[in-house]
C-alpha cells in the first residue's frame, strides 16, 4: 500500500497539521492525556485507520526526556520494528482491538466525556 503515512520519515510542519492534510484525524491524545510529552493521533485515510505517535511539541518544557530525547526513542522504535519480524510487533489482533478502543473513545468524546490517563499500560489482553 502506498500512502504518505507509510512513506514519510520527516515532515516540514507540525504533526497535527500534516496529518490533517493527508487524512481525517478522529482522535488526538495530547498533553492533557499523556505525561510523556508525546502526542498521538488516530488518522483515517479512506477505509484504513492509523495510529500515529509523535514526539510532541518542540517547545514543551515539562516532559522528560526533552523533545530530542523523545525523537530518539521513537526512531529507535522504528529501527527495532524494521529489524525484527514477529507476530507480536504488533499482532493484527491487537490492532483490531485498538481500533475498537479508538471507536469507544471517539463515542465517549462525542458524548462529552474525557478519557484521562490512557496509555499502553492501561490495556489488558486475554485473547484466549
Amino acid at each position: 500500500m502506498s500512502h504518505p503515512l507509510l512513506q514519510r520519515l520527516v515532515i516540514d510542519r507540525p504533526p497535527g497539521e500534516y496529518l490533517r492534510s493527508v487524512g481525517g484525524v478522529f482522535a488526538e491524545f495530547g498533553v492533557s492525556t499523556q505525561d510523556s510529552g508525546n502526542i498521538s493521533y488516530g488518522v483515517q485515510v479512506g477505509d484504513s485507520r492509523y495510529f500515529v505517535k509523535t514526539a510532541g511539541l518542540v517547545d514543551d518544557p515539562l516532559p522528560v526526556p526533552d523533545h530530542a530525547g523523545r525523537v530518539a526513542l521513537l526512531r529507535n522504535t522504528v529501527r527495532l520494528n524494521a529489524s525484527v519480524t514477529h507476530s507480536a510487533l504488533p499482532p493484527s489482533e491487537i490492532l483490531r482491538c485498538l481500533d475498537t478502543v479508538f471507536d469507544l473513545h471517539t463515542s465517549l468524546a462525542h458524548a462529552g466525556w474525557v478519557a484521562v490517563d490512557f496509555y499502553d499500560g492501561s490495556l489488558l489482553y486475554d485473547f484466549a
